[in-house]
């Protein structure tokens, strides 16, 4: 049962509704998780991904920028919850029913609450490309095409990591040069994807060792949502998720429920 895992901290937002209504959330801003709702039931969730599809200006409708997941019920048990989550692939999805949402339960709430024991961060592996930090953002976006993780380990030239690069970052950069009626907002500097990596990338970070346990690894990936995964010397292994680590968690049997 997934009773005690239900997060209430969200918002519902209308998938008519523009881009632009969850720009707050988008940009770190606001602190409630939007819920994409359908004529007030809700649907599904917001997908980054979709970020890096096709150019979305503010005042796009929401449902170019969501995934319909459907909702998962109170009652639910965790096994099904998790086969919901990793069947999206997704890292959290809606609770309650066709008529009112409850809240949403995350990928990361029910791989703790399965067992994370005996999983190491290297069993939650994403083979990933890695950027360097004078890569371009067009660049960037290029492979962000290629991947499901929402943040890119940025290296230096030997290999280790030394930032990340979130996908929220391409739609902030977008969205300063976007204003809710769709024209060019002024004094904003033109070519923001010829700019290098470096200025969107994140705090200096070193990643999660590749032997570290489950534990560590979940800790991290709550703080940064995504996880470079490295060795010794700190050089790139892959990246983790919450549904990477869901889907190692479920594929070791998890915990005796």
């Amino acid at each position: 049962m997934i009773e005690g895992l239900i997060r209430t901290d969200f918002a519902l937002v209308d998938k008519r509704e523009p881009v632009s209504s969850v720009a707050g959330w988008l940009k770190g801003e606001a602190r409630d998780r939007p819920l994409v709702a359908d004529r007030g039931r809700p649907w599904g969730i917001l997908n980054l991904r979709r970020l890096t599809k096709s150019a979305l200006p503010a005042r796009e409708r929401l449902e170019r920028l969501a995934i319909g997941t459907g909702v998962v019920a109170e009652d639910a048990t965790l096994e099904e919850v998790a086969r919901a989550l990793t069947d999206h692939a997704v890292d959290h999805m809606p609770v309650g029913d066709q008529r009112r949402a409850a809240g949403y339960v995350s990928a990361l709430d029910v791989a703790r609450a399965l067992g994370v024991d005996g999983i190491a961060a290297s069993d939650a592996l994403v083979e990933v490309p890695a950027l360097a930090e004078d890569q371009s953002m067009g660049e960037a976006l290029h492979h962000f095409h290629e991947v499901s993780v929402d943040a890119l380990p940025v290296v230096d030239a030997r290999g280790r990591v030394r930032s990340i690069l979130r996908r929220r970052a391409l739609f902030e950069a977008g969205l300063n040069r976007d204003r809710a009626d769709g024209r060019a907002m002024p004094g904003n500097p033109p070519g923001v994807l010829s700019g290098p990596v470096r200025d969107f990338a994140t705090d200096a970070w070193e990643g999660v060792r590749a032997g570290a346990p489950g534990g560590v690894l979940l800790e991290a990936l709550e703080d940064w949502g995504d996880a470079p995964v490295v060795d010794g010397e700190g050089r790139l292994v892959g990246m983790a998720s919450p549904v990477s680590l869901l889907r190692a968690v479920t594929a070791s049997g998890g915990r005796s429920l």
